[in-house]
């Protein structure tokens, strides 16, 4: 992988942050933008602008053909064979909660329960627990023991009373990779239905639904190098239209009159409104900008940096990496002995580092761990080796001045 060629695509890595040059190792939060996905979503504007699905004049007619041409890209990055069994969002914490609202709460109440593990970011918890608290139903939480979860439990737990399990493909804390495969089969063997939160995943290698066999994929565009305000829920076409529709208006009807509504059909029935088209138009360049590069390469250069980034953490004193040497990618979060996270990322900050400190939308691993707070370092494929021995000499420097101000 030609990295210095790559880095050229993303304008924002030229910058300075504090007369240093920038650093961005925050990409488990948001990826930076290529040029070509930034160019892709402004000439949308400026030469096909129009409202889809609404208009039979020209401009509608090409915004559309463009908008339906991304959900076919989109369906093909993830190995689905038809576009229809793709819903576009605003992110995946819109696709968790339109399955949680619309798929989850209908089916839940006493006696019925959804499962989750301990691993998940607060967008693929806080939706089922509070579908399941309104419907009477049971939240029911998988362990975990460091970075390695609790499969015995979860076999125990997935019943005939189970709703749906939904499961992140890696953690965005430990960096974990969940062994989707062996789970799924688990969940099917008891007729089960199974979500992927695929967020933190996407960009290291993709996800093939078809491989997987999963019921619902969820995703985000902005952790993928695409815009904020975009994202996907695939589903299979069986489960898809199971989901009741529960955002209303134009678009997704097919009949309206005084007493009573009839809906589209899927993919439409979900998408209530005037969709971020010129977004999704650029999220499905952000594929086919990856697609270019090559999943794998991406992957394994990312693999490479985070394995460098973690045995270099490991190395200094008085800093724990979180989780052991479960397979991981682009995440490592770390703990410093006498050092708060906020303080340290601060410090870093004026390096020109990005890095992210807090309990990072998953409190329940966190406590779970020992923490409250942890330093979080996410690399993308357009980091190299000299940004890593750069923040090395970075921490080293940040750690032993903030003890001496302890």
């Amino acid at each position: 992988m030609n990295t210095e060629e790559i880095r050229k695509d993303f304008p924002i890595l030229s910058e300075t942050v504090n007369h240093r040059p920038l650093i961005y190792l925050d990409n488990g939060a948001t990826t930076q933008m290529p040029r070509q996905v930034m160019e892709c979503w402004t000439s949308h504007y400026c030469h096909q602008n129009a409202n889809v699905h609404r208009g039979i004049h020209y401009l509608s007619e090409q915004s559309t053909l463009a908008h339906e041409a991304a959900r076919q890209t989109t369906a093909e990055f993830i190995g689905c064979d038809d576009s229809r069994q793709i819903i576009f969002t605003s992110g995946a914490t819109d696709s968790l909660n339109l399955l949680a609202s619309g798929y989850a709460f209908p089916r839940l109440g006493p006696g019925k329960k959804v499962v989750v593990t301990e691993f998940e970011h607060h967008s693929n918890y806080v939706p089922w627990q509070q579908a399941a608290k309104r419907a009477g139903g049971t939240f029911t939480v998988i362990p975990v023991e460091g970075d390695v979860l609790d499969l015995e439990r979860l076999k125990k737990e997935l019943d005939e009373q189970t709703v749906i399990l939904s499961v992140t493909a890696i953690s965005n804390v430990t960096g974990t990779i969940l062994p989707l495969q062996q789970i799924i089969s688990m969940a099917h063997a008891k007729g089960i239905p199974v979500c992927v939160d695929a967020a933190q995943a996407m960009r290291h290698g993709g996800m093939n639904v078809k491989e997987l066999d999963c019921e619902f994929l969820a995703f985000s565009g902005h952790k993928m190098l695409g815009p904020s305000g975009t994202g996907v829920l695939y589903g299979k076409k069986e489960y898809l239209k199971e989901i009741q529709p529960v955002r209303f208006g134009g678009g997704m009807v097919d009949i309206v009159d005084l007493k009573d509504t009839t809906f589209g059909e899927v993919p439409y029935c979900l998408e209530a409104g005037t969709p971020n088209y010129a977004g999704d138009i650029a999220l499905a360049e952000a594929m086919q900008y990856m697609n270019k590069i090559g999943l794998e390469e991406i992957a394994a250069w990312e693999k490479e940096l985070t394995d460098e980034l973690e045995e270099t953490l490991r190395g200094m004193e008085g800093v724990t990496v979180i989780g052991g040497k479960q397979p991981k990618n682009s995440v490592v979060s770390v703990s410093v002995d006498g050092v708060h996270p906020y303080d340290l990322a601060s410090v870093l900050d004026k390096f020109g580092i990005a890095a992210r400190s807090g309990n990072h939308c998953a409190q329940p691993v966190l406590r779970k761990l020992g923490y409250e707070s942890l330093l979080r370092f996410s690399p993308a494929f357009y980091n190299t080796r000299e940004e890593i021995h750069i923040l090395a000499q970075a921490m080293e420097k940040s750690v032993a001045m903030l003890r001496k101000w302890c």
